[in-house]
């Protein structure tokens, strides 16, 4: 995942100029705003992955540098811009972000080809498919926290779906680490969307998929799976 960008504006619109953040990537973006969070920061509100207001009657540096996650507070840039007349055009890349909120649900589809997306087969197990009408959705949810917030990496989460009507199952893994229903269900990190789970086509399943049917298992994969995306 390549760069990542969000607007800072002036919370009251009586500034001619407006901030714009660049970060290391998307997840870098969800880790700065979850630090500001959990600290209060006064005057600065979320309303969108790329989108932020702030009272800049208080001292922009409140945003800046700020030590968050494992690594050094160097992934973000702060530029300013004038905004004299209005931004007649957009200044940062126009691309459809899904927000990771807590407890939603989601299709989940491979970034690096995105007409495969994740389904739940009869058998109990979870697989890939190339079908659209076949996709399921999945509920992601932080463990032990019920507020509506942004999800980030570290957090632990548990995936659920619906398997009939109004039965949640749980996602959990089998020994031989595939994905399948289960009424415990495990527990994951939300980072384990970005490779912690990988298609095993070749992989021999509970009950094998013929070779005209486009679909693969989902397999557990630490560090060696691909990118998923979570869209709506």
């Amino acid at each position: 995942m390549g760069l990542f960008y969000a607007y800072v504006v002036d919370d009251k619109n009586n500034s001619n100029y407006v901030w714009v953040i660049t970060f290391k990537d998307r997840a870098a973006a969800d880790e700065w705003w979850r630090f500001l969070e959990n600290q209060s920061t006064p005057g600065l509100r979320r309303l969108s992955p790329q989108f932020y207001k702030y009272d800049f009657k208080k001292p922009i540096s409140n945003l800046m540098a700020v030590q968050y996650g494992t690594e050094p507070a160097d992934r973000q840039m702060f530029i300013t811009i004038t905004n004299q007349g209005g931004i007649s055009t957009p200044l940062i890349p126009s691309e459809v972000i899904t927000d990771h909120i807590n407890r939603g649900s989601y299709f989940i589809r491979s970034q690096s080809r995105p007409e495969i997306y994740w389904a739940l087969r009869a058998n109990g197990y979870v697989c890939a498919t190339a079908a659209p009408i076949a996709r399921a959705k999945f509920k992601i949810s932080m463990i032990g926290d019920h507020r509506r917030r942004v999800m980030i990496d570290s957090d632990d989460v548990e995936i659920t779906s619906k398997r009939r009507q109004d039965e949640d199952v749980k996602i959990q893994t089998d020994d031989a680490g595939l994905l399948q229903f289960g009424r415990e269900g495990d527990v994951f990190k939300f980072g384990d969307l970005n490779r912690g789970f990988r298609v095993c086509w070749d992989r021999v399943g509970p009950d094998e998929p013929s070779r005209g049917e486009k679909f693969g298992w989902i397999c557990k994969s630490d560090y060696l799976g691909e990118i998923w995306e979570l869209t709506h």
